[in-house]
């Protein structure tokens, strides 16, 4: 029996480690198109961070962006539906980034803001950062306090540094706010692999990408046992578990393996490929 729906992660799941979509996936994606099932995204990155494979796949609807914070509109970027931060939880939380000398970036719902992010503080910008918002032609604007700023269209506030620059940072703020907050602080894409990039991304309580694909869920009329999941890192546990078949990445570490159903090659290898035809039988 073919799924009703299959949801796919980008950075280790459908992306090459270099980032890129291969043939070898893109024709996967095609060959899931004429099938009739639908593929979505579910990726930490943005609707605007993730156009690229938007452009190459155009049968896919809808991204779940910023690890669930966000649904939009494939084509249009239009949000459909987000989870956002409580103001007086991103003011209290900046404050506290500050105090420790970062820059804060704010991740806004572009749709509203016509603007990626809100970048707080006077810290220089991490190199990574300069070097992702002119990758994807992000719009951003810079301002050293949050006096008279709208914080109202904010889904994720993030940090950028190298390793270990941000553990201690990291644990700060669970100890404040863990039963306000997601808080996931792990490795992150990065434009050198001589440089190491770290992330500290904080969301809403009970944000997740598996919370947002119930909602496409129920919209379609589907149920868990019509939806094949496919994914790699820490912010997949859920949906892999959740759904009918969760598929882990052969490169996924044991967290994320021993919640899936299924193992398949790493993303070095078209593991998405694999999956995919595994799935249609093919």
């Amino acid at each position: 029996m073919r799924p009703g729906l299959v949801v796919s992660d980008l950075d280790g799941t459908l992306l090459d480690p270099g980032g890129a979509l291969s043939s070898g996936n893109l024709m996967a994606a095609s060959e899931l198109a004429a099938a009739g099932v639908p593929l979505i995204l579910a990726t930490g990155r943005s609707y605007y961070e993730s156009r690229f494979v938007l452009d190459a796949i155009p049968s896919c609807p809808l991204v779940i962006g910023a690890a669930g914070a966000l649904l939009s509109h494939a084509e249009t970027g239009e949000t459909l539906d987000r989870e956002l931060l409580e103001v007086d939880l991103i003011e209290s939380i900046t404050r506290l980034i500050l105090e420790e000398g970062h820059l804060v970036q704010l991740l806004q719902d572009r749709s509203a803001t016509e603007e990626d992010y809100l970048l707080v503080g006077t810290a220089a910008p991490h190199p990574t950062m300069d070097w992702w918002l002119e990758l994807h032609d992000l719009a951003s604007h810079r301002v050293e306090s949050l006096e008279e700023v709208d914080l109202s269209h904010t889904v994720r506030i993030g940090v950028v540094g190298g390793p270990s620059e941000l553990e201690a940072l990291t644990e700060r703020i669970r100890a404040a706010y863990h039963d306000r907050l997601v808080i996931r602080h792990w490795q992150g894409v990065s434009e050198r692999d001589d440089r190491p990039t770290y992330l500290l991304e904080l969301f809403g309580h009970g944000v997740d990408k598996w919370s947002m694909i119930r909602k496409v869920m129920d919209q379609r009329g589907l149920v868990p046992g019509e939806v094949v999941a496919i994914g790699d890192g820490l912010n997949d546990i859920q949906m892999l578990k959740e759904a009918g078949l969760g598929i882990a990445m052969g490169q996924a570490n044991d967290r994320v393996k021993a919640v899936a159903d299924r193992v398949v090659s790493g993303n070095h290898q078209d593991g998405f490929a694999e999956a995919i035809r595994g799935v249609l039988g093919s």
